[in-house]
């Protein structure tokens, strides 16, 4: 317990600097990934593929331009994912993650905003809010959700694990490419039944200006990716540990990439 009270104490000194400018990239970064999803769905009709690819193509872009800078979050349930698998597995707890939740908010609530300027309407259509398809109950949509969820929070944490562990073997663009194509299959399986949402935030920030009032089933896309993320962080850490993967190797080589990009920029 000592030991772990030692490490939690570690972690929470900071820079302001550090803080504001990773706060201020989780804005850009959910506000662009949302913007993207949700346009995509009120410009095409929700087109599947357009769908798939935008949400995708969207997280793929952020990784390239911030993945040296900070962390890739830009999602309520990869936040909540790392705070249970750092405070677990690496006895560590990092306050900033904290701040990712409203910093998010905001970021989804700027796409949403965008989102309408785009297409002139502030109806659930027009701000490409998800729907559950014709015919699917309300449990079916909270589990395809759940598994969405699971999934991306699973794959996302682990390969971000191995990316770092194992630079060489596994460089961070191929996590970027893998994310790429795991949304484009998991948006092109759910979008179809629920919307493919896997983020409180992208239905929460568009609900907040959008007309015609809650919808009685708000509950599935809120609670499905958070009660997701918690499920995911738990397999992650099993993986990990029975993997063997420690996050070590390779440590110093993306402290000293990190420096050397954040030089050119700040």
């Amino acid at each position: 317990m000592a030991n772990f009270t030692r490490r939690v104490t570690s972690t929470t000194t900071f820079s302001w600097n550090k803080w504001i400018n990773a706060i201020i990239f989780q804005i850009l970064g959910t506000m662009f990934i949302i913007y993207v999803g949700l346009a995509s769905v009120a410009t095409t009709g929700g087109a599947l593929a357009a769908h798939s690819f935008a949400e995708g193509s969207g997280y793929f872009v952020v990784i390239l331009l911030f993945y040296f800078f900070t962390d890739i979050h830009m999602n309520w349930s990869i936040t909540l994912g790392y705070i249970l698998y750092d405070s677990i597995y690496k006895q560590k707890f990092k306050w900033i993650h904290l701040w990712y939740f409203p910093a998010q908010y905001i970021g989804g609530l700027l796409a949403a905003l965008l989102t309408w300027a785009t297409t002139g309407s502030r109806s659930p259509l027009g701000l490409g809010i998800p729907v559950l398809a014709v015919g699917v109950s309300d449990g079916r949509g909270f589990v395809v959700e759940l598994i969405l969820t699971i999934l991306f929070v699973v794959i996302f944490i682990f390969t971000k694990e191995l990316s770092e562990s194992k630079p060489k073997k596994f460089p961070w663009f191929i996590f970027a490419f893998g994310i790429l194509f795991v949304l484009i299959g998991l948006i092109f399986f759910g979008a179809p039944i629920t919307g493919g949402s896997i983020s409180s935030v992208r239905y929460l920030a568009p609900l907040t200006i959008a007309t015609g009032g809650i919808p009685g089933n708000w509950w599935i896309w809120v609670f499905a990716p958070l009660v997701g993320s918690v499920a995911a962080a738990l397999f992650v850490i099993y993986l990990v540990w029975a993997t063997g993967i420690k996050g070590k190797e390779g440590k110093e080589e993306i402290k000293t990439q990190r420096k050397l990009k954040e030089k050119s920029i700040f």
